[in-house]
């Protein structure tokens, strides 16, 4: 045992029966207490309390005579509860005997009431008054010591200091005759304070944590109580204790012994042998438990979806949870019974695959669901099959809906036993469809079907079979030749099972009556006998030497005609058309017509016409422009020949209009104009002397303007054009006439009085000139009049007017045509005044 420190008060005795020394008593001896108080780590301290004598100084006399005498204490922290308590009394008796005595306590709140046993003390043997009495009452009297080796268990709990103490002594013999009185008594506490820092975990774990701080030093006490309580202020249970390690700043412990999920407020206390401190502030906490480990049944029950729980320590019930995929979203289905670990899903649809979760539950909660899904489904009723006897050339199979089925398995034998589970020909999928072709059976073999409904991967049981059985397939992929051969039809075909020929069949409308044509062995047949451009239909059946499939699908062929010969388009004869021209094909009741815009078959696009017979006018021909002409014999307006060979046609451009040639306008040239022609790509101009005669081709401009500067000045030419589209040239247009000016003389020089007898006028000749004119006027704007036509570059003017100014002009000429007038010069005739007398009469 470590040593404790204690503090003793010496009890105050000589103040008798006064409620003011009690009240000074309390004051005097609490001093040290409430100082000590201010060190709740201390390991131990003790208080006593004041003597308070028996004031009424009651006999013994009588066995239910109680004498009792009561103190208040209300001085001690909160927190401090006594650990160790001893009470002494002194008693005055008159007569040798024993006595009774008990102790009673009332907190100050009234929450604890305790009292001790009745105990039996006996008195001094020597009878003498005035004898004292004495008892410790550490294991009977004081504070929780349950679980202590060596100490009772029946002793009170949750004891503070603080409320009311009373004493009470009486006769201890029944109908004794003893008196005496209670002279003093005292109440000795030892007391430290409790942990503080307790702290619970809350759900994280399966067991609860219980952490607290160390209280220095620990060498005064012993051993860490830990005590639980389902409230604050309920009943509270010992759990375990801890012996302290010294060194530690923190203590804690696991609680395994609690139900997941309901709430306990753990208390810590501080002991020694003798006691412990008052319970520590308390801290809730709670357990968890860890979600289940769960499986479910695939099908083992049509009725239901069976859920095992594997077993959790600590759970009181399970709950299940279901989803139609893994993800969920998860609902609650139900819990199972207490104590049991299976639950039954019994709204489960058959065939359907669920996924179930669960949850571990006690009275007070559940875990989380479940991590891990396990899927389960019911299942269902076999469906019912049915299967084709002949009636096609696979064995059709149809059965029963099963509702929420994924997929079906389809089984097949060739007896009536079913076939092993695993062993199925036909399976699909996450395919709902109720339907399954077998096109795998070998013709007129009976097979025996089943069929099972799965939700993946559980399957039901088999269903009942049927039997069934298929024909020969008719050929297939039938192809006959459209036109490609003018000699015959070719028909070609596929086949899957193994036959010995065929029969191959024509008919001249779909549904119209067939005639047997052949029966090869290999996989196509030359029909020799159709005739060129008549659609017929082909059909066939496949057969060996005692059964024939049924009729093949049909598909249309027929025999080409040949195509026209001696194609001929006319080239540029007309701005209308092209002419087109052929030589018939004999049957032909039709013909179409292509333009094409090169020597390929591909540019051709679509027929222009189709026209009965030769020859055919094209008049949607571009003016100017090549094509390419090729002709296709036909039955009517379909079945037509390959193209025939090409001839290149064209239809002639229009001539220009409105040509114009300038007339004299120009010196240096002739100017001619025209208008254009749609589509043009250049014109032809062609020139000559006369108006009639053979032109020749001076320029080939591709706008509607040419300036000709080649003409001689004065002469007249002849113009006309051609519209050209490349090299395609249009006929001829009108023509027009037109001529080049001839420059005016210069220097024109008049004499002025240089002869008596004329004006010589001289200037410089133009050299294509042939004559000249001369022009006179008697003013710069007057009218001008030809008064010579010199061969010469001079003329003289003998008719002017002696002394008189004129204005001349020259102009130059050549093919009878005159130029401009020249710039004017003026002149002047000398002459000389003969003055004749007047003579009067």
């Amino acid at each position: 045992m470590h040593k404790r420190r204690e503090i003793h008060v010496i009890p105050i005795r000589s103040i008798k029966n006064s409620p003011i020394a009690i009240s000074i008593a309390l004051t005097l001896v609490l001093l040290p207490l409430i100082s000590a108080s201010a060190a709740p780590t201390e390991s131990r301290e003790s208080v006593i309390t004041p003597e308070v004598r028996n004031p009424t100084n009651a006999s013994y006399d009588s066995y239910n005579a109680w004498v009792s005498t009561s103190i208040l204490i209300d001085s001690y922290p909160s927190y401090y509860t006594p650990a160790e308590a001893t009470i002494k009394w002194n008693i005055d008796s008159d007569a040798v005997d024993d006595v009774e005595y008990k102790i009673h306590f009332e907190s100050l709140d009234g929450l604890y009431i305790w009292e001790s046993p009745v105990t039996n003390w006996n008195m001094d043997p020597t009878g003498n008054d005035g004898a004292d009495g004495y008892a410790e009452t550490s294991e009977t009297g004081m504070p929780y010591h349950e679980g202590v080796s060596g100490l009772p268990n029946d002793l009170p709990i949750d004891i503070p200091m603080n409320g009311t103490w009373t004493f009470s002594i009486r006769d201890g013999v029944n109908n004794g005759s003893n008196r005496g009185r209670i002279d003093w008594w005292e109440l000795y506490f030892i007391y430290f304070a409790p942990p503080t820092g307790v702290t619970a975990t809350d759900g994280t774990n399966t067991s609860v944590t219980v952490t607290w701080n160390s209280i220095a030093p620990e060498i005064a006490f012993d051993h860490y109580k830990v005590n639980r309580a389902t409230s604050p202020t309920g009943t509270k249970q010992f759990v375990t204790m801890l012996a302290p390690a010294y060194i530690t700043p923190t203590y804690s412990i696991q609680d395994t012994g609690v139900t997941a999920y309901q709430t306990y407020y753990y208390f810590v206390r501080s002991c020694e042998v003798a006691g412990c401190a008052w319970f520590s502030n308390s801290d809730a906490g709670s357990a968890m438990l860890v979600p289940p480990p769960i499986s479910a049944t695939d099908g083992a029950y049509t009725d239901k979806v069976q859920i095992t729980f594997i077993e959790n320590p600590g759970a009181l019930y399970y709950q299940a949870w279901r989803a139609s995929s893994p993800g969920g979203p998860y609902s609650l289905l139900g819990n199972t019974a207490d104590l049991t670990e299976i639950y039954e899903d019994t709204t489960a649809s058959p065939s359907v695959m669920y996924y179930y979760k669960g949850k571990s539950c006690t009275a007070y909660g559940c875990s989380d669901l479940s991590s891990f899904w396990d899927s389960g489904s019911a299942s269902a009723s076999p469906p019912s099959i049915q299967a084709s006897d002949g009636e096609f050339w696979y064995v059709y199979l149809e059965w029963d809906t099963m509702p929420g089925a994924h997929t079906y398995r389809v089984y097949r034998s060739t007896t009536t036993t079913p076939p092993d589970p695993d062993d199925y020909y036909a399976r699909d999928i996450y395919d709902p469809t109720t339907t399954y072709n077998d096109l795998g059976a070998d013709p007129y073999t009976t097979y025996y079907y089943w069929v099972v409904s799965c939700v993946e991967p559980v399957c039901g049981p088999f269903s009942d079979y049927d039997s069934g059985w298929r024909k020969f397939r008719p050929p297939y992929n039938v192809a006959a030749t459209d036109g490609t051969q003018t000699d015959r039809v070719t028909i070609s075909w596929g086949v899957d099972d193994s036959v010995d020929f065929f029969e191959v069949y024509r008919a001249a409308t779909v549904d119209g009556e067939k005639t047997l044509l052949g029966l090869p062995t290999g996989l196509s047949y030359d029909d020799l006998s159709a005739t060129p451009g008549i659609t017929y239909y082909y059909a066939l059946k496949a057969c060996d030497s005692t059964f024939c499939s049924d009729f093949s699908a049909s598909n249309t062929g027929w025999r080409a005609w040949t195509a026209p010969t001696s194609i001929a388009a006319s080239d540029g004869s007309s701005t209308a058309w092209v002419d087109v021209s052929w030589t018939g094909v004999p049957g032909a009741t039709g013909y179409q017509v292509f333009r094409c815009t090169g020597t390929g078959t591909g540019s051709c696009g679509s027929a222009i016409g189709s026209p009965t017979s030769s020859p055919y006018k094209d008049t949607g021909a571009s003016a100017g422009v090549d094509y390419y002409y090729r002709v296709k014999a036909c039955a009517g307006a379909s079945n037509c020949s390959a193209f025939s060979v090409y001839d290149v046609g064209w239809r002639t451009p229009a001539a220009p209009g409105n040509i114009q040639a300038s007339d004299g306008t120009y010196t240096d040239k002739i100017h001619i104009s025209w208008n254009a022609v749609a589509g043009a790509t250049s014109y032809n101009l062609y020139r000559y002397i006369a108006d009639t005669g053979i032109p020749n081709l001076i320029a080939s401009p591709s706008g509607t303007t040419y300036d000709d500067t080649a003409p001689a000045p004065g002469r007249d030419y002849w113009y006309w054009l051609e519209t050209c589209v490349g090299v395609n040239c249009s006929a001829l247009s009108e023509n027009d006439g037109g001529w080049r000016s001839i420059l005016a003389p210069g220097n024109v020089q008049a004499t002025d009085g240089t002869h008596v007898d004329k004006v010589v006028i001289s200037w410089n000749a133009v050299g294509v000139a042939a004559s000249s004119r001369v022009y006179r006027a008697d003013s710069e704007s007057g009218t001008k009049t030809q008064i010579g036509t010199p061969s010469s570059a001079s003329f003289d003017d003998m008719t002017a007017m002696p002394g008189r100014t004129y204005y001349y002009w020259i102009t130059s000429c050549a093919w009878g045509k005159c130029g401009d007038y020249s710039a004017f010069d003026t002149g002047w005739r000398f002459g000389y005044a003969i003055h004749l007398p007047l003579i009067m009469r």
